[in-house]
């Protein structure tokens, strides 16, 4: 009998034992798939994570290709702008330093009483001369900035340009307003005040300043305007530019 109780222990307990570690496999089973089920919804997550991230990525990159493509064009069109401005300033400093030279050639061969109108206009057009010169338009600076090598980030390059092509369109829109054309008006008065009320020549006082307004006009019509169109929002404004552009017509009142 006792052999019999202990071999019924025996079998009992090795019973329990196996219910038991069977219940632990089944609690870890259950757990498994519990940790299972938390993680499949965070599968879409990280999906959705690494498609932002490719997005963004492929985003800077379409940028700084926007970027390297968009700095050479806003450069070649300052370059050409800078060509329009500096032929426009050499002409016009040619014409009035030629027309000094002519009144001060003059002088010495026409009778004596043309020359205070000599003197007038020869000190007229080379100040005009002088002032064409030294006060070039913006956009030559701005496009020697723009040539520059470019630094390692193109973006910056990039939006460099267009602050400069910006800086460069205002002052071109500035410089054709009304205040220079009243400005002009005001400084072809000043020889023919001279002759008129110093020398009473009152003919050519009239001439003196009526040539001296138009060709001041004209000197301001043909100042390049290529980059100012979209600055012209005020007023009347003309812009007529010839089919080679070498020539551009610009005018606000």
């Amino acid at each position: 009998m006792r052999r019999d109780d202990g071999t019924y222990k025996s079998a009992c307990m090795s019973s329990y034992a196996r219910r038991a570690t069977g219940c632990c496999l089944t609690g870890t089973a259950i757990r498994g798939s519990l940790g299972n089920m938390r993680l499949r919804p965070a599968i879409p997550s990280l999906l959705v994570v690494e498609m932002a991230l490719g997005y963004c990525s492929i985003a800077k990159a379409e940028g700084a290709d926007s970027n390297s493509l968009e700095a050479p064009a806003i450069a070649a069109q300052l370059v050409a702008e800078a060509t329009r401005a500096r032929n426009w300033r050499y002409v016009w400093t040619g014409v009035n330093a030629g027309s000094t030279g002519i009144a001060l050639g003059a002088m010495p061969i026409l009778p004596k009483s043309n020359v205070p109108v000599l003197a007038v206009s020869a000190v007229t057009t080379a100040i005009s001369g002088a002032v064409t010169w030294f006060w070039p338009l913006e956009v030559e600076s701005d496009a020697e900035i723009a040539t520059q090598p470019m630094p390692s980030r193109p973006g910056l390059h990039a939006s460099e340009l267009r602050r400069l092509r910006e800086h460069s369109a205002s002052d071109e829109a500035a410089r054709i307003r009304w205040p220079w054309h009243v400005v002009n008006l005001v400084v072809s008065l000043v020889p023919g005040a001279v002759l008129w009320f110093g020398f009473n020549r009152r003919t050519d006082a009239t001439l003196a300043s009526a040539g001296g307004f138009v060709t001041g006009e004209i000197q301001l019509f043909t100042q390049p305007t290529g980059l100012a169109t979209g600055h012209l929002t005020s007023g009347t404004h003309l812009n007529v530019t010839s089919k080679s552009g070498i020539v551009t017509y610009g005018f606000v009142w």
